[in-house]
């Protein structure tokens, strides 16, 4: 087993999902996909008559169907700093956000869809940083009207890590307004040059990472790489 699928059955195995770009190409910012996903699913908890189901965020497909290669198999994305993206990642493609949900019959069918995708897209855009290329969404059933409503599936909720880090770019990450603290989710903080924090409540997860990034290369003269692993409120 290469070291890029080793990388990615462990992450399955902890419940974080894919590694997921955020930002552009010149920034070496990434995020868990259970971190985005929990802000997508309390998000839409605030969608009356809606239940989310199972919710999945990768690669948009290209045009043979097919989901692209990790960025850890195809080499460090263009733009970024070469070695930036963790092993395993998603490269810096276009997102696609798939989700299921049940909705009671109260609204029609394509209007709850349209409450719950514009619900998903803002919390992705404002509060994560993401911006995906398509959100498809599949009814899977109905809700019955005036009934208790079933909560949504939640993920592993165990608490952010404390950094134990007091490296000097530990200490410069962690004073970043928006870090809520470091942690190591991924296996470790052992390279100098890769940081992951948790992004604390009213925080853009994009925004901190970036500046993160920019506080810890200032202090080591090597391109960080951040990668959100905590999300507070998702």
């Amino acid at each position: 087993m290469t070291a890029d699928r080793l990388a990615r059955s462990v992450r399955r195995q902890l419940g974080l999902g894919r590694v997921l770009p955020l930002g552009g190409p010149g920034d070496t910012v990434w995020v868990t996909e259970r971190a985005a996903a929990g802000v997508l699913r309390a998000a839409a908890e605030a969608v009356p008559g809606i239940r989310l189901g199972a919710l999945r965020i990768g690669a948009a497909k290209g045009p043979d169907g097919a989901e692209g290669e990790s960025a850890g198999a195809a080499g460090a994305p263009p733009g970024s700093a070469p070695g930036s993206a963790p092993a395993g990642a998603l490269p810096r493609r276009p997102l696609r956000v798939e989700a299921g949900f049940e909705a009671t019959a109260d609204h029609p069918l394509p209007e709850s869809a349209g409450r719950l995708r514009d619900a998903l897209w803002e919390a992705a855009v404002e509060s994560v940083g993401l911006e995906p290329e398509a959100i498809d969404l599949t009814v899977t059933g109905l809700l019955e009207e005036g009934g208790p409503r079933p909560a949504c599936p939640e993920e592993d909720a165990d608490p952010p890590e404390e950094g134990r880090r007091t490296t000097t770019a530990g200490r410069a990450a962690a004073a970043v307004p928006g870090v809520a603290g470091l942690t190591s989710r991924l296996g470790g903080q052992r390279h100098p040059s890769q940081v992951q924090i948790a992004v604390g409540t009213g925080h853009r997860a994009l925004d901190v990472g970036r500046a993160v990034a920019a506080a810890v290369t200032a202090v080591t003269q090597d391109a960080t790489t951040v990668v959100v692993t905590d999300i507070a409120g998702g």
